[in-house]
């Protein structure tokens, strides 16, 4: 899948991106940013949604599978799973040279969804290799997903990324949401955040239980590259931090 364009960025919403390459659409619905009510986070009053997919797939899908792809040469993400996406794999591909990142999954503002059937739970990213991504829209993540729960980033590589490799979660201050039972584990990250600050090799925001962390070779730009913002209840090990 090769050569495509996004002309979101040409419309009347333009690029207004909160972080991550979520961005603003449309009109406010409320007080902005810390003064917002229910959770003070950004986006909370807003119309955001996430930078689409090369390949997207709508709300609510359950059971899809990418394995064996190459994704590339598109102007904005290569993969999108939309907001209650279930059970979705992509295993095995290769995803790069994007205006935007590797692969997004869900929303921002499902933090108060209380049916596990319309959240966000069992997808995985594993054995791809997502590289020189965020060419244009330099805070797009190599895998991003907003609430989260059960699933897996595992065995993949990042390289040469414009922000973050793994950015998952949302919320910072008081959005509990859903997140929880989420497995980082065994990825290859090397040369992030090449055109942002305020990342890491792996960004996690908002609180979240049991998600585990484990061993990472990271080799370059020592400086935020493991970055947990608010977490409850996760852990860390085995996780290798090299310097210069």
């Amino acid at each position: 899948f090769s050569y495509t364009t996004w002309l979101g960025p040409n419309s009347d919403d333009g690029y207004v991106p909160q972080q991550a390459a979520v961005r603003l659409v449309g009109v406010t619905t409320g007080i902005l940013g810390d003064d917002a009510a229910v959770t003070g986070m950004p986006c909370q009053n807003l119309n955001c949604e996430p930078t689409p997919g090369m390949l997207s797939f709508g709300g609510h899908v359950r059971n899809i599978s990418i394995v064996g792809c190459v994704v590339s040469q598109g102007g904005s993400a290569g993969v999108y799973l939309g907001g209650g996406a279930q059970n979705c794999t992509v295993h095995g591909c290769e995803i790069h040279t994007m205006s935007a990142g590797g692969v997004s999954i869900g929303r921002v503002d499902s933090w108060g969804l209380t049916d596990p059937r319309l959240q966000e739970r069992r997808n995985t990213v594993s054995n791809s290799f997502i590289h020189n991504t965020s060419l244009e829209f330099h805070g797009a993540a190599g895998v991003w997903a907003g609430f989260w729960a059960q699933s897996k980033i595992v065995n993949n590589t990042f390289l040469r990324l414009g922000y973050s490799a793994v950015h998952v979660g949302w919320g910072w201050r008081l959005a509990q949401g859903y997140s929880a039972d989420n497995d980082i584990s065994w990825n290859r990250i090397h040369q992030h955040n090449m055109a942002m600050d305020d990342g890491g090799g792996i960004y996690t925001s908002g609180p979240v239980s049991y998600t585990h962390l484990r061993a990472h070779e990271t080799p370059e730009h020592l400086v935020c590259r493991l970055l947990l913002e608010k977490k409850k209840k996760s852990t860390t090990h085995n996780t290798i931090l090299y310097p210069h």
